[in-house]
């Protein structure tokens, strides 16, 4: 489940906080993506021990996760824990995800779900969708579907790419709402259009179905193929039925809950 340093560089380069980064924050971030992360924490540090929020979740995510570095968990925990106590979301996030992965000591999914809860309330669409994720399985609280569909939307409505693939599958399930498949396609197709692999198959069952949509074995064929290309085997095996001609429209498909997890 953990986020790697790029991701989360990308997530922060994306989100509001990235407007108001110096020259310096953005030099840090640029070695690390050059894997220079001596050079990162040399420019960081200063603004860190300064009391920059932006610094110290850096800093915390560079001693958690870079592989060019010997790991310091605890430093980690001591540099986002210092940003998270003044109220900033994104180390937050990433304190959720030490505990959610065991790196803040044991695996403490209690803890984990606070801090993602902390971060989703702050509007961050990566901690909305890791709660919801918790709370329909029951890690870390109590298991509830309606919270997660809730959280999933949030995410989902900020363009988060598997949340709108699991909206989708909620509609297409009858998930704490009514089937529609009309909405369904809404939320695949939006989940499609940005690469999702498991949103591209979805969506090319709803068109060979006909379900909330015309039915198309062209468009099918279409989001299968993109799909398959990244190695999707559901919809590698549906290519190849389709290329058979096994399944008629009349076939009930594989139920779509499978996907959640």
């Amino acid at each position: 489940m953990a986020t790697s340093l790029l991701g989360f560089l990308t997530n922060f380069l994306q989100g509001v906080e990235a407007q108001t980064c110096d020259t310096a924050h953005y030099s840090a971030m640029r070695a690390i993506t050059n894997q220079d992360y001596e050079k990162a924490l040399q420019l960081l540090l200063p603004d860190a021990n300064a009391g920059d929020l932006h610094a110290q979740t850096l800093v915390g995510v560079i001693y958690r996760d870079c592989s060019g570095l010997q790991t310091d968990h605890e430093n980690a925990l001591k540099w986002l824990q210092s940003a998270s106590s003044k109220g900033y979301a994104l180390a937050d996030l990433n304190l959720g995800l030490m505990y959610y992965d065991g790196l803040a000591g044991t695996q403490d999914y209690e803890h984990a779900a606070q801090y993602f809860y902390k971060a989703a309330k702050a509007g961050l669409a990566d901690s909305q969708l890791r709660l919801a994720s918790m709370y329909f399985d029951g890690e870390g609280v109590r298991k509830n579907t309606k919270q997660a569909v809730y959280w999933w939307h949030l995410a989902a409505e900020q363009g988060n790419a598997e949340a709108q693939f699991r909206l989708g599958l909620c509609f297409a399930d009858g998930i704490e709402t009514e089937v529609n498949y009309q909405h369904a396609h809404t939320w695949f197709k939006l989940a499609a259009e940005q690469g999702h692999s498991d949103a591209q198959s979805s969506l090319g069952e709803l068109y060979f179905y006909g379900r909330g949509v015309n039915r198309s074995e062209r468009k099918a064929a279409k989001w299968w193929h993109r799909s398959a290309e990244q190695g999707n085997e559901l919809a590698v095996q549906n290519l190849e039925i389709l290329n058979r001609r096994e399944v008629h429209p009349g076939d009930e498909a594989a139920g779509y809950t499978a996907f959640i997890r």
